[in-house]
């Protein structure tokens, strides 16, 4: 019973936590916070986002850093810890201590979420070519592969390397045929880059993905944008159809809604 009462009180504190923050209240957020850690020596999580509260409402990195280094004596290797610590000394203007910890962390557990976690700061700080050597090193886990090519295609992207992140979805594809997300980015890079024959292909692995996935709203909003070009009265009517499918599913979607409009009109 005392361990029902216990678990009761701590799901409803996570609820105070989440409400005050949905509601944008980080005053009673980081009231509950600490009350949550002066009644559980052993709650890391609570500690680590606490110091992210205090340091975004205060700049008070030394109150923050309290807050960590408790929960770092509770739990040392976290990428939560890490990831919060990185970015106040950054804020604070401390780059190199920053990196060093980045540093450290990768080599201490040599582990995909620190790798992804440095690629992304290297990126930011503008080291593009360290970064692309850690979103490189992504694609070598057995286990997160597939998502390595991703994020290393979206690096390229970004950046404006269409070419090079083409090149790693296909890469990707080779290592990963059935991924449907290295399938999908490859199909809507094709779409952007529009050379030769990209139009064609991306074409053609939107009808693959279709075939796989019937309900999926974005591949019925890809569709619909494919036929509009068209603007035949029977491609309008496969348009206005897709549109319809999208409304049901997501009811919200105001460019479907929008662009029904607009053919209604027409």
């Amino acid at each position: 019973l005392l361990g029902q009462i216990e678990a009761d009180a701590r799901l409803a504190s996570a609820w105070h936590v989440r409400t005050a923050l949905s509601a944008g209240d980080s005053s009673r957020a980081i009231d509950e916070l600490k009350l949550r850690a002066s009644n559980d020596n052993r709650d890391a999580h609570s500690r680590i986002v606490l110091a992210q509260l205090v340091y975004s409402q205060t700049k008070d990195a030394n109150e923050a850093f309290v807050y960590l280094k408790e929960a770092e004596a509770i739990m040392p290797v976290s990428i939560a810890l890490t990831s919060v610590k990185v970015s106040i000394l950054r804020a604070e203007g401390k780059a190199e201590e920053a990196r060093r910890i980045l540093d450290d962390y990768v080599v201490n557990t040599d582990a995909f979420g620190a790798y992804m976690m440095r690629a992304a700061y290297l990126a930011n700080e503008g080291e593009f070519d360290s970064a692309e050597k850690d979103y490189r090193k992504l694609t070598t886990f057995t286990e997160q592969g597939a998502m390595g090519y991703g994020l290393l295609s979206n690096f390229y992207a970004v950046n404006e390397k269409l070419d090079k992140a083409v090149e790693v979805l296909e890469e990707g594809l080779d290592a990963y045929p059935e991924e449907v997300r290295l399938k999908r980015g490859l199909m809507q890079l094709l779409f952007v880059r529009a050379q030769d024959q990209d139009r064609q292909r991306a074409l053609e692995i939107l009808a693959v993905l279709e075939e796989k996935l019937p309900e999926d709203p974005q591949l019925k909003w890809l569709r619909v944008l494919q036929v509009l070009e068209e603007s035949t009265p029977q491609s309008l009517a496969t348009a206005r159809e897709k549109l319809e499918d999208i409304i049901k599913l997501e009811p919200t979607a105001v460019d479907a809604h929008l662009t029904l409009i607009r053919i209604a009109t027409q």
